[in-house]
């Protein structure tokens, strides 16, 4: 009767390891393959440690095409440069959706001309070239 009783004791006590109640506290940062959305390209120090503390390892950013391109065929890509530099310190990856239009081309609308079609291409080439070797992810609008 001991040996039924001390198996089933056993058996119970293993048992209520299995069935324990899952941790509902969720972890302090957000898991690797989320990011975050960002409308800036220069941050305060705070703003960018907060980022990284939070968790994020991934920011998704627009690179706007009539930002970089104010002089027709001259690429500045200066204020980009400084979320590059500031994201990759943090050990941060950035997703640049090359976007829109530039008032150079089509009446400044989405390009739809083969000029403008072409200046965009030009656009996308000269940003990727740019940021060659940065760990950059692209997404085309």
């Amino acid at each position: 009767m001991k040996l039924f009783w001390g198996s089933l004791l056993l058996m119970m006590l293993s048992t209520a390891a299995v069935w324990a109640p899952p941790n509902l506290v969720p972890e302090p940062v957000v898991p690797a393959p989320f990011g975050v959305n960002i409308h800036f390209t220069r941050a305060s120090e705070r703003e960018l440690d907060l980022l990284h503390a939070g968790g994020f390892r991934t920011v998704r950013m627009d690179l706007f095409w009539h930002e970089i391109e104010k002089q027709r065929g001259v690429y500045d890509f200066s204020d980009y440069d400084v979320l590059v530099r500031d994201m990759i310190a943090r050990g941060i990856r950035i997703l640049f959706i090359l976007d829109y239009s530039n008032q150079f081309y089509d009446e400044g609308v989405a390009p739809y001309t083969d000029e403008g079609r072409a200046a965009f291409a030009r656009y996308v080439e000269a940003a990727v070239r740019r940021y060659a070797g940065k760990g950059i992810l692209w997404e085309i609008w």
